[in-house]
């Protein structure tokens, strides 16, 4: 029995290049995939060897002799193939000496003709020639009279009878592997024929004889897909839904060769389709990514401000030639007399810049704003307007003159701010491109109230909460969020009318639903006269209204408490200031909560839902500590204390 040599084989996972070191190595012909028949091995001088064979700590095993050409291998939980390339070798020096001789003999064909077929026929048969040997099993190789006439003439006449036998010999040469097929990195190459035909002229092929990539007869290169029928993905397993795609399809009902999908569903922008190719709709979200910023084309966020100077404008000369900041192209400002207008340095000079809406404009295209998207600000901002002024000649009664009214039961009112306000909104959304929607409404009013004799706190209440809920009725925006800006603190804490109308402002989101109060900053007034904030303190009120913004999208009645942010304690003697910041949700009241040198809890109730902060008197000695934590109140419930902080 013919035995083919195995030299110091390597137990290696062809893909993963896994080894199976000190394993116990079972080796089967290839074709026993059940792996039922181990096959009898000697080691090269012939003698038995043991199988399963043991592989060293590096995975190689001891040199044997199979009696297959190629064997399978097994252990150490991995499975894999080995060819003998002694044997392949071997044959292939067997089939040149084969290919010479029948080179020879189509030389020796090309001497005979015109020769007489008899002779020509013998001369073929009675020299070692591919053709005596084809023919010797059914043709008396020495008796050429047995050769029926017409088969020599056939013979005489084809000049090529070994270059046949010569092409199967390659044939057969060009399908052996001349390299073992676990060698990482050295793939077997060999002609391919697709079951559409198609043929490839030269191919690269993994171990389990897979192409990895082809050239085809034309000479273009094929590199196949990968399609994948499952994939995990951390717990989560995704399974094909229609073998062997993906179980998400685009909208179109098209289904996905590859992608990765979250635990919602979605599936990401690294998907391909089932020709291989980037979907449509990934190319579309990359193209609007790149697209200049400043298409008017992208559909808009718009955000709408109401009140006084403070959220309209607060012309500053002394820094009016100043960039304080870059102007992003992302930001439109709608304009009664020219429509959309980008912001630009010229914009800024041409138009009064409302910097309070401008800021928070732009923190929230960098924070909030979707891609392909852009902002657009209505500004209905006019300076000395409020609730109790009005533009009718003569005033009345009830009213101070003014520029406007805010009062919107004030229709005889030729400058009704609320109705003007109504209006140009209205007239922005209809510019704006398809799929653009309100984003926030910002309110900075009460200055001009606050003064005494206008409105009380209650009245002002009364008429701000029926602004914001007739806004979003006009709107069809029930769930608009509405950020109601503080005046400068400086200014209000002067008079207790001021205070009063600060105090209808902080009240505003306990009732009103997904509205929130921004106060502040505190010390950044105008160098003029501090009713106004500086443009740096309007600069500042971005941040300040977007994380009122974040407050108001919570105060709804079904969100949970949770713990105000931002505990602080001052100590001076025997009085404790505790101050925080609201948190994001509905508020109802805050539990304060303190002890000394890590005592009993006292609490003190503060059932003022705008509550800030709270003074503590207490006996304390000088050496001791005071801690102190605090929680929320709303319909749902109390939330956890606050983390304490001590003084």
């Amino acid at each position: 029995m013919t035995t083919y040599p195995f030299e110091a084989p390597l137990f290696v996972d062809a893909v993963t290049f896994t080894r199976a070191p000190n394993a116990q190595i079972t080796i089967y012909d290839e074709a026993d995939t059940a792996g039922t028949t181990p096959l009898v091995l000697t080691d090269p001088n012939g003698l038995p060897l043991a199988n399963p064979i043991t592989s060293s700590p590096d995975a190689f095993g001891p040199n044997f002799r199979a009696p297959s050409l190629r064997v399978k291998w097994s252990g150490g939980g991995l499975t894999g193939f080995l060819s003998s390339p002694q044997a392949v070798l071997d044959e292939a020096k067997a089939a040149r000496v084969a290919a010479e001789s029948a080179q020879a003999s189509a030389a020796a064909s090309a001497d005979l003709v015109g020769a007489p077929a008899d002779v020509a026929v013998a001369a073929l048969l009675k020299g070692p020639s591919q053709t005596s040997t084809a023919l010797g099993a059914r043709v008396d190789v020495h008796a050429q009279d047995a050769v029926p006439p017409l088969v020599a003439q056939a013979i005489a006449a084809d000049h090529t009878p070994a270059n046949a036998a010569a092409a199967a010999i390659t044939t057969e040469i060009a399908n052996r592997r001349l390299v073992q097929a676990t060698d990482p990195g050295a793939p077997g190459v060999q002609d391919i024929a697709e079951a559409s035909g198609v043929v490839y002229v030269e191919a690269t092929l993994d171990p389990a004889n897979r192409m990895i990539e082809g050239i085809k007869a034309d000479g273009t290169k094929h590199i196949p897909v990968l399609q994948t029928e499952r994939l995990t993905l951390g717990p989560t397993v995704f399974e094909a839904s229609r073998p062997p795609y993906f179980s998400t399809v685009e909208a179109d009902g098209a289904g996905y060769m590859a992608a990765t999908v979250d635990a919602a569903g979605r599936v990401l922008e690294d998907a391909l389709g089932e020709d291989g190719r980037t979907p449509d709709w990934i190319l579309a979200a990359h193209k609007m990514r790149s697209a200049p910023l400043s298409d008017k084309s992208f559909p808009m966020d718009i955000i709408v401000g109401a009140g006084q100077s403070n959220i309209g404008s607060t012309p500053d000369p002394i820094i009016a030639a100043i960039d304080l900041e870059p102007v992003d192209p992302r930001i439109f400002l709608w304009s009664d007399t020219e429509g959309l207008v980008r912001f630009s340095d010229s914009v800024n000079r041409r138009i009064l810049t409302p910097r309070a809406i401008l800021s928070f404009a732009k923190e929230y295209a960098r924070t909030k704003l979707a891609p392909g998207r852009n902002v657009l600000i209505v500004n209905g901002g006019l300076g000395s307007t409020g609730f109790s002024t009005s533009s009718i000649v003569p005033t009345p009664a009830g009213y101070v003159a003014g520029g406007g009214t805010w009062d919107r039961t004030l229709t005889t009112d030729p400058n009704n701010l609320y109705a003007r306000l109504v209006n140009w909104t209205n007239a922005a959304k209809g510019l704006a491109p398809a799929g653009s929607s309100l984003a926030a409404l910002l309110i900075s009013l009460g200055e001009t109230d606050s003064d005494p004799g206008n409105k009380t706190q209650a009245q002002f209440a009364t008429l701000l909460d029926d602004m914001i809920a007739q806004f979003r009725a006009d709107m069809a925006a029930p769930t608009l969020p509405v950020l109601i800006g503080s005046m400068v603190p400086a200014w209000t804490d002067e008079t207790a009318t001021r205070q009063a109308i600060a105090r209808a402002h902080e009240d505003t989101p306990r009732r009103v639903e997904r509205s929130a109060y921004a106060w502040g900053p505190a010390d950044l007034p105008d160098y003029s006269g501090n009713v106004h904030w500086s443009a740096q303190g309007q600069i500042a009120r971005g941040p300040i209204f977007l994380a009122a913004y974040e407050r108001a999208r919570w105060n709804v009645a079904t969100t949970e408490p949770v713990p105000p942010q931002g505990l602080n304690a001052r100590r001076t003697g025997g009085t404790v200031l505790a101050s925080w910041e609201h948190p994001p949700c509905r508020i109802s009241s805050f539990t304060l909560q303190y002890r000394v040198d890590g005592g009993a809890w006292n609490t003190v109730a503060l059932t003022d839902a705008t509550s800030r902060s709270a003074t503590l008197a207490i006996s304390l000695a000088p050496t001791s500590t005071i801690g102190l934590r605090i929680s929320t109140t709303n319909s749902v419930g109390t939330s956890n204390y606050s983390r304490e902080v001590q003084a």
